[in-house]
Parts: structure tokens; sequence; C-alpha cells
């Protein structure tokens, strides 16, 4: 996948953090978050938690640049995100988070909306199935995770199908290594990158812009190393 950064539209050629096994919190975050908030927060944690993941919000990161940014890179990192709606959130919170939810459902992120009892879901999602926060809560969450977890071998069975689409395929080892944390996935892509497939296309394919995912297998320290999801430099005639 060619990602471009949301501040200036232009293709991303440096290093972003890769974080499976992650989830990403999107909601009224900070010590102004009311306590139904912190609430589901520490439940969402505890469930995660049971499958080996981790939640993480915009609070947790701090990089002293571009906040958009700084969310943006976050939210590539994962490989699910999940918002959180309350009675009497204020309209600007309310928009963010959805605007978060639409850019992770623009990079293929399993995505999940829970509602508080009574808040209201806005229009262009009534469509959308939501989780609410009531007493089958943990059941649903686990449902969910489950589902989320259960898509990665299906996204390496079709990286392995996809050889005459090596930008395709890589995409898929990426999504289904973060959801899994599996170096597995990593060392196929560079059993793929070595194949000689990229090699037969033009030296400015596309490809070339998913080709540093092949160092994640390199990479790979606890599970959690830093990872490089574009190349830093792109071929001269490309810039």
């Amino acid at each position: 996948m060619i990602l471009y950064d949301p501040t200036n539209g232009d293709v991303v050629t440096t290093p972003t953090e890769c974080r499976p096994r992650t989830c990403f919190f999107m909601s009224k975050v900070g010590d102004s978050a009311p306590p139904v908030v912190q609430e589901v927060r520490g439940r969402l944690s505890s469930l995660l938690a049971e499958i080996g993941y981790s939640l993480i919000d915009a609070t947790d990161i701090t990089t002293g640049k571009d906040f958009l940014r700084k969310i943006w890179d976050l939210i590539v990192s994962v490989p699910i995100g999940i918002a959180f709606i309350y009675r009497k959130m204020p309209p600007s919170t309310l928009a963010n988070v959805f605007y978060e939810v639409g850019m992770m459902q623009a990079l293929g992120k399993d995505t999940l909306v829970i509602r508080e009892p009574r808040a209201v879901i806005p229009s262009d999602l009534v469509r959308t199935e939501y989780v609410t926060y009531d007493g089958r809560f943990d059941e649903r969450i686990r449902n969910f995770l489950t589902t989320c977890l259960s898509s990665a071998e299906f996204l390496a069975t079709v990286a392995e199908q996809m050889e005459r689409n090596p930008l395709l395929a890589i995409d898929y080892y990426r999504r289904a290594f973060l959801l899994t944390g599996d170096e597995e996935y990593c060392l196929r892509t560079d059993e793929l990158l070595k194949s000689g497939e990229i090699g037969k296309r033009a030296k400015n394919s596309v490809e070339y812009l998913a080709a540093g995912f092949s160092r994640f297998a390199h990479e790979a320290g606890h599970g959690k190393a830093m990872r490089q999801t574009a190349v830093t430099k792109l071929p001269q005639n490309m810039r």
C-alpha cells in the first residue's frame, strides 16, 4: 500500500513504527475524559490482555511534532481500532473520533464502534454494526476480537495467491503480521522480495514503496521493535 502524509499529501518515505497485537482507542482521552470513558478503557484493556493485545491512545505517545501526523502514524502502526461514543460527547470530539475511524477504515484496519446506551450515532453510520456498553459487552468484544484474529490466516492465503501483484501480497502479509505478531509473515515477505517477481518489473515500480517490509524479519526484537513500512529513499525518477 502506498501511504500519503495527511498533512501535505506527499508519499510517505520515512520509517513508521509497527505495533503488532495493539489496539488504538478513540474517544475523549486524558484527564478530562469522563468516568465512563475510563471505565470502558479499563474493561477493554482487560479483554485485550486475554489475547496478548495492548491498548493505546493518542496520549500514550509524545512526539513534539504535528498532532495529526502523530495520530496517523499510530493508526498506520496498529491492526485494530475501537471507538467509544458516549452521551453528551462534545461535537468536536465526536468529529475527531469519526475522522480517525474513517482513516482506519480507509487503511484497511479492523474497526469497532462502542456506544453508551442512548448515545446518538451519526446518520452516516446507522448501518454500521456497533456494540452497546451493556451486560453483553464482554461477550461481544471477545467475538469481535476472535473474528479479527481469524482473518490473519485468510490474508496470508490471499497473499500467497498474488505472485503477479507483489504490492498487494506484501500489504496482506503486513496486515496479517500486525494482527498476530507472527514473524513468519515477515519471512514470507522476505522470500517474495527475493523471488525475482519484483525484479522483473521496472525499478520505479510502486512495489518498491513496500519493500521496507522485508526488514521486519531482521528487526523483530521482542515483537515490538521499530519496523519500516516504506523505503527511506525513492528511485531518482520518482522524486
